[in-house]
């Protein structure tokens, strides 16, 4: 009896499953995981850097972050604006690169302030370009 509620189960499993996963394939193929991750990761660091103890090294794995998109972009995207959402993502970054340089030493394991710079001043400029982001590479991939 076991054995037989074990195949019922897999082939409604298998009947089922292609019916539910339709959805969640459709909607990773309109927008791919790794857009919805670096989202996720960008909100997350912006809300940490309005927190009671920002953390200043988060910008700077989002600088890698960010970097990683547009090449997984590069070889995956099917997107219609494929390469002006390319291109903005990257301005976006470089954008961050040049601003984050005004207040932030980075180097690759570590991250300080420069002398005279406040957290507050890494919180202004992600601020700054988490809102071109949503403004400007947003509507490219997502339509909105």
């Amino acid at each position: 009896m076991d054995r037989k509620w074990a195949i019922l189960l897999l082939l409604a499993g298998m009947v089922w499953a292609p019916l539910g996963c339709k959805k969640v394939g459709d909607e990773l193929s309109e927008y791919p995981f790794y857009l919805k991750t670096l989202d996720d990761r960008l909100e997350f660091a912006v809300k940490n850097l309005h927190s009671d103890q920002p953390n200043i090294s988060l910008p700077h794995v989002l600088l890698a972050d960010m970097n990683n998109a547009v090449v997984t972009m590069r070889d995956n995207y099917q997107g219609a604006n494929r390469d002006a959402a390319m291109a903005k993502l990257d301005a976006v970054r470089q954008e961050l690169e040049r601003g984050l340089g005004t207040v932030l030493r980075l180097t690759p394991n570590a991250v300080f302030l420069l002398p005279e710079k406040k957290a507050s001043d890494v919180t202004v400029i992600v601020d700054k370009m988490y809102e071109k982001y949503k403004a400007e590479f947003h509507p490219l991939v997502k339509g909105k």
